[in-house]
């Protein structure tokens, strides 16, 4: 009889000990994923530099401004955590690599809601655009809340039951090394919290689609939460289905898709206009873009009030695409009307 991680022929008397299996590093299909993680770091490290580069031009302030570099810090995290799905599973990588994914994307996600919430502002207010911006628009407070939340989910996880490494024995000849969630529930409750939030930036984006092409904004974080929300609805009966040493691989790859997703839609346009479209990227086109083509919510007189009182109200210098400052900024630059 041959103990639990050992096994032997039928009709030997002589055990062998059992195979230990795990997705490693040579494993041509992590060889794969590890390459689209590198690309995807790297892609997002060099558009921050040159987002940076750019950071006071109509384009970038349109794509978010300041926020827009802490969407990618929160991606580069993002692609970090997935290289914790490959190699020997160890009582650290389980424990890091989910939260560390969840909060990270929860920040990305969080910055695209602010963007989805500035469109409905800037767009169905209209005259009353600068008395409900300075009750509703606190974009570093609701990004701070809102992952709050995740935080105080993962710390609950983490706390009470937190993943840990599990040895799956059952098959003949081999031993499968993998990270076992702890709690499923935390893991449900902390996919589901963003899925929530990605929900809630597509019901926002998905009103505003309409806009002028210079500031599409709405139909980028449409498209974006769309396959957000699609990738993890195929993840889950393929992650409940799945065995066998290739379930980190799979969720990696969901992983990775939401990211390319977020960058696909958010940071690549905005690069191609900043490289390819610079003559566009102008204060003056903009706002002629949006006089032309943006809703009868802004009459000719609120472009006027725009173009010689530019500092007037904040929201308006989201329609000139001076877009996202920083709460302390806000505050300094708001006036009571």
């Amino acid at each position: 009889m041959c103990l639990p991680h050992q096994w032997s022929f039928k009709g030997s008397s002589y055990c062998q000990n059992k195979m230990v299996q795990y997705l490693d590093w040579s494993d041509p299909f992590a060889v794969v994923l590890l390459s689209l993680a590198t690309f995807g770091f790297l892609l997002v490290l060099i558009i921050g530099i040159v987002f940076m580069k750019y950071l006071s031009t109509p384009a970038v302030r349109a794509a978010g401004g300041i926020y827009t570099c802490i969407m990618n810090l929160s991606l580069l995290a993002s692609y970090i955590s997935s290289g914790f799905f490959i190699g020997e599973p160890s009582d650290f990588n389980c424990m890091i690599r989910q939260p560390l994914y969840g909060i990270s994307f929860t920040i990305c996600v969080s910055c695209i809601l602010i963007k989805a919430l500035r469109i409905v502002l800037a767009f169905e207010l209209g005259q009353r655009i600068c008395y409900h911006v300075k009750l509703t628009y606190q974009p570093a407070i609701v990004i701070i809340i809102l992952t709050s939340v995740q935080i105080g989910i993962c710390t609950v996880w983490l706390a009470l039951k937190p993943p840990s490494v599990q040895q799956i024995s059952f098959l003949t000849q081999y031993i499968i090394l993998e990270c076992h969630e702890g709690s499923t529930v935390a893991y449900s409750v902390m996919l589901a919290y963003i899925a929530f939030l990605a929900f809630v930036c597509f019901v926002l984006a998905y009103k505003e689609r309409k806009l002028p092409d210079v500031y599409n904004e709405g139909r980028f974080i449409t498209f974006s939460m769309l396959i957000n929300i699609f990738v993890w609805f195929a993840f889950i009966p393929i992650y409940v289905t799945t065995t066998g040493k290739y379930l980190p691989a799979v969720e990696m790859l969901a992983i990775l898709a939401s990211n390319y997703g977020i960058v696909c839609c958010h940071l690549l346009p905005t690069t191609y206009i900043l490289f390819f479209k610079s003559k566009s990227n102008k204060r003056d086109t903009y706002l002629q873009s949006l006089q032309s083509s943006s809703k009868s919510s802004f009459s000719q007189s609120n472009f006027s009030v725009l173009r010689s009182q530019p500092n007037k109200c904040q929201l308006c210098l989201f329609v000139q695409d001076v877009n996202f400052q920083s709460s302390a900024a806000f505050r300094k630059r708001s006036v009571s009307f």
